[in-house]
């Protein structure tokens, strides 16, 4: 709906949505092709990591209307990538992606296409946010996790930290 919504405005008459992700019923291609046959709509299904990569780089924006997440590794990648991101502000999301994405308390159609919109005409709030993207991206690293973890296992057995633990040179 918000996708209609945005292609009614003539500055956006070439956008194109393109769903990535597993098979749900709601998408299903044959449904929203007969009923969107004008707008240009893609259905690519789960993707290899180098096809997903670069459909990161190229979008403008991740759109991740996600209801529910445990964290929200997609945002990650599209920031990472230099893609800023909208999504609901529930769950995991507002901790994952912080000040470095626009959070929507109620996704709606009408809330969706304003977002999208107003990012994609205010260059400003793009390069802000795709520069914020960035920065959010460095909080979140494997190395820091194990060691948050490690901590969290002496912790757990009454053990003190050690605090110049390296990792393993490979």
């Amino acid at each position: 709906e918000a996708f209609k919504l945005i292609r009614l405005d003539p500055h956006f008459k070439d956008l194109q949505l393109i769903l990535v992700g597993g098979t749900n019923k709601i998408f299903a291609k044959q449904d929203l092709i007969d009923q969107n046959s004008n707008l240009a709509i893609h259905i690519e299904g789960f993707l290899p990591d180098d096809k997903l990569l670069a459909y990161y780089r190229h979008a403008k924006i991740l759109v991740y209307p996600s209801l529910y997440e445990g964290f929200g590794l997609p945002p990650l990648e599209a920031m990472a990538s230099l893609t800023p991101v909208i999504a609901e502000n529930n769950s995991s999301l507002p901790e994952v992606i912080g000040e470095a994405g626009l959070l929507l308390d109620k996704l709606s159609p009408k809330s969706l296409t304003q977002a999208v919109k107003t990012l994609l005409q205010d260059k400003n709030l793009y390069k802000d946010l795709v520069l914020k993207g960035l920065k959010r991206v460095e909080f979140f690293n494997w190395y820091k996790s194990a060691r948050e973890m490690i901590s969290i296992f002496y912790e757990v057995n009454g053990q003190r930290k050690t605090q110049d633990y390296k990792p393993p040179v490979e």
